[in-house]
């Protein structure tokens, strides 16, 4: 498992292919320098075009802080782009919500609106467009400022279109209902609970480890080369957890990266380092100290408390494969054991129980056939790991045969993409 995020910029373009699965408006985010003064509230052009895919309905906004598209005039069914410009001085969020009978209901519960589009950090003085598809219905846009309370637009009511133009007017998006902290703090739980049932066990073959080597056996090194590898990749199956460990994450399965002397480095331990020796032929006095180290860590991370965090549960789940593609598969944390097909089978297994937890909330903004899509994902991932560790065990995955190699990076690179969509719909809103 490692202790390090993936880059920013990889993650929003994944969640952005995600988000075009699901139909959302998302951008990139535009940083600007923060303006003197707060300019007015909203301004509304004339709409042109009749809805269709050809010709879609095009509105010009404004957002601000004392209003959130205020005056979408004239509003119809079908394909729309609003052009929306931030006349605040920080940078803001903009939603279009389906907001149901949010008109009819002054106690409207806003998890029961529905994503349609969004634009985020949406720069000062800065106008980009939004682009959707939406039905007859109400809607209103929500303004979440950074650093300021939320504004909500006034509820629109979209008209049915005319019967003539119905028919040509494109499907509306796949829309989902915004997560709250709230609701993702169950799941996250239950997640943090199913970790810390798996430490005991492997805090248990951590010392089995150290027992080999404290012994010295005959067959030390072959014994304790399996036990780690057996150690490890149970670890591995905790990868939704990174971060969540603290330094001891580090301690245990840090790699060498950014120490002042590399592998040489007294401050690289843990796994990895314990990995360098058992298969670089160091002496069991080299490696008992390392061993003793590993298993004290693992003791003391089961008195620690865990802090997944609602608000990164989802995230991690999409991450987990990323770092399978940067990290596993590209042989930099391999430090001789060349089991990255073993680690990359492990982290398989923990966004597997990841997407287990969240599947009730999944299954309530998502269409059917995209959890679906992502399961069967998941097993072919899983089965080509399989395969491939089974045709060549203990080999590096850039030792492998190269259709074999290419096929375990496609299969991992079209999870990774799909799992950017749960990303996406766990990404918390605010409310407030």
């Amino acid at each position: 498992m490692r202790h390090r995020l993936v880059t920013r910029g990889a993650v929003a373009l994944c969640i952005l292919v995600a988000v075009a699965l699901i139909g959302y408006g998302l951008a990139q985010a535009m940083t600007t320098s923060h303006q003197q003064t707060v300019q007015g509230t909203s301004e509304n052009s004339p709409h042109s075009g009749d809805g269709t895919k050809a010709n879609p309905r095009r509105t010009r906004l404004e957002v601000g802080l004392d209003g959130c598209t205020k005056g979408w005039d004239d509003p119809g069914a079908g394909a729309q782009v609003f052009d929306i410009k931030n006349t605040s001085d920080r940078p803001m969020d903009v939603v279009l919500l389906g907001t149901g009978d949010k008109a009819a209901d002054p106690h409207h519960d806003p998890r029961k609106a529905q994503i349609y589009a969004e634009l985020e950090a949406l720069g000062p003085g800065v106008t980009r467009s939004m682009t959707t598809s939406i039905e007859a219905g109400h809607f209103h846009f929500s303004c979440m400022p950074e650093d300021g309370p939320v504004v909500d637009g006034t509820d629109t009511n979209v008209p049915q279109p005319s019967a003539e133009l119905a028919s040509s007017l494109p499907s509306p998006v796949q829309h989902a209902a915004p997560a709250t902290e709230q609701e993702l703090i169950p799941y996250t739980q239950q997640y943090e609970e199913w970790v810390k049932g798996q430490l005991p066990d492997i805090a248990s073959q951590a010392d089995q480890l150290k027992d080999v080597i404290q012994r010295r056996g005959p067959n030390w090194r072959e014994e304790a080369q399996s036990i780690w590898l057996t150690a490890h990749h149970r670890y591995m199956t905790l990868g939704g957890a990174y971060g969540a460990f603290g330094d001891l994450g580090d301690s245990i399965d840090g790699t060498a990266a950014g120490l002042p002397q590399g592998p040489n480095d007294p401050d690289f331990t843990g796994f990895h380092r314990i990995e360098r020796g058992l298969w670089a032929n160091e002496s069991p006095d080299d490696l008992l100290p390392l061993a003793q180290g590993l298993s004290n860590d693992l003791s003391s991370l089961q008195d620690q408390d865990l802090a997944v965090g609602a608000l990164e549960i989802g995230l991690r789940t999409h991450e987990v494969s990323e770092d399978i593609a940067t990290q596993t598969l590209s042989g930099v944390d391999d430090f001789g054991s060349h089991s990255g097909v073993d680690s990359a089978r492990a982290q398989t297994e923990a966004t597997q129980k990841l997407v287990e937890i969240l599947r009730p909330l999944l299954a309530d903004r998502m269409p059917a056939d995209h959890l679906t899509a992502i399961d069967q994902r998941l097993d072919a991932a899983q089965k080509r790991l399989d395969d491939a560790s089974a045709a060549h065990p203990q080999t590096a995955p850039a030792d492998l045969p190269v259709p074999e190699r290419n096929a375990v990076r496609s299969q991992i690179g079209q999870l990774s993409e799909q799992l950017a969509e749960v990303a996406a719909v766990t990404d918390i809103r605010r409310a407030t």
